[in-house]
């Protein structure tokens, strides 16, 4: 897929636009009239992108929350980021948000749901890490569920996990998702389900580490280091992958030995100060003599023009590769 380009004007159109209209938005919504307006704040979203959406929510902090959403769409989440990133300061009315919210008012509720009345506040869940303990696999019961069909049940499980923990935390912390149509064996509440959630995200406030080992087709190692989880949500705004590969001295088995590894860490560093705050280095692969540097970068900022010039001065034969991949498929043969 091409990167998505021509939204940077309609960014700051929005932005502009949004200065002189955030007091009606406001008006609207106290009188319940907001309404009226959902074609307007929906066309200046669409002119961002047409696949974004959007919703206004009561804020967590401000009274009112202004959500853009990707939706899960990859390619468009750095193109929210960047709407995120030019919205004015939060203030007692509006706040900002770049994927829905955690709404615990839900789960006091009822809805219908085509044929099926439901009250929320029923809902149960079960959950367990897994082996890798970077993530949950959650199952989410209502005691209804044994009369829904699936579809219903995992529609209805989605939902669930949105409002209980928002959208970003879902698509970062869990697994596989089930609806089960019998109740879980110790099943949980909500706030069980974020406090856990919660707790292994403080495990990774700071970046936290997998050591991978395989074998090349000609028998000799291969070492990877690969953050966790490896999920492209966890770096938004950054589309762009960028191959900074190395070739170095190297003896039979193909790996460095300690003065080279040195230089090659130096090289590492030079390569994250060059990119700074518009990239990350996610994993590194090292056999046959070459290290490659898996770095991601935001595509709407010099930072791969600078990993590239980098990758080219290093101590050894250096280059890189750059290729949009917002998927970060480029990194799915590390994923653990």
């Amino acid at each position: 897929m091409l990167r998505r380009s021509g939204y940077e004007a309609a960014i700051a159109d929005f932005w502009g636009w949004w200065s002189g209209a955030r007091e009606r938005v406001a008006a609207g919504i106290a009188d319940g009239t907001i309404a009226s307006m959902a074609g307007e704040i929906g066309e200046r979203v669409a002119a961002i992108d047409d696949e974004l959406q959007w919703e206004l929510t009561p804020g967590r902090v401000a009274d009112h929350c202004l959500v853009v959403t990707s939706a899960g769409n990859p390619p468009l989440r750095a193109t929210v980021s960047r709407w995120l990133a030019a919205a004015p300061p939060a203030d007692a009315v509006f706040e900002y948000a770049g994927s829905r919210q955690p709404d615990d008012r839900v789960f006091a509720s009822r809805i219908r749901m085509d044929q099926w009345e439901l009250d929320l506040s029923a809902i149960r869940f079960g959950f367990a890490a897994v082996e890798d303990g970077h993530s949950l696999d959650v199952a989410v019961f209502h005691p209804r569920f044994p009369e829904m069909p699936e579809p219903d049940r995992m529609r209805l499980a989605f939902l669930a996990l949105d409002w209980a923990l928002g959208e970003e935390q879902v698509e970062l912390w869990i697994g596989e998702i089930h609806a089960p149509s019998e109740a879980p064996g110790h099943p949980r509440t909500v706030a069980e389900l974020r406090a856990t959630v919660d707790e292994m995200a403080a495990r990774h406030a700071e970046p936290v580490y997998a050591m991978l080992q395989a074998q090349t087709e000609n028998g000799r190692p291969l070492l990877a280091m690969v953050q966790v989880p490896l999920k492209a949500a966890r770096w938004p705004r950054f589309d762009t992958h960028v191959a900074v590969s190395t070739g170095y001295p190297a003896g039979e088995s193909g790996l460095p030995d300690g003065e080279t590894l040195a230089r090659l860490r130096d090289h590492e560093d030079a390569v994250a100060a060059a990119v700074g705050g518009d990239g990350e280095i996610v994993a590194h692969e090292t056999c046959e003599g070459v290290r490659t540097l898996h770095v991601y970068v935001d595509g709407g900022t010099p930072a791969a023009e600078a990993a590239t010039a980098v990758a080219r001065s290093g101590p050894y034969d250096g280059a890189a590769e750059v290729t949009y991949d917002p998927r970060y498929e480029l990194v799915a043969h590390l994923r653990v």
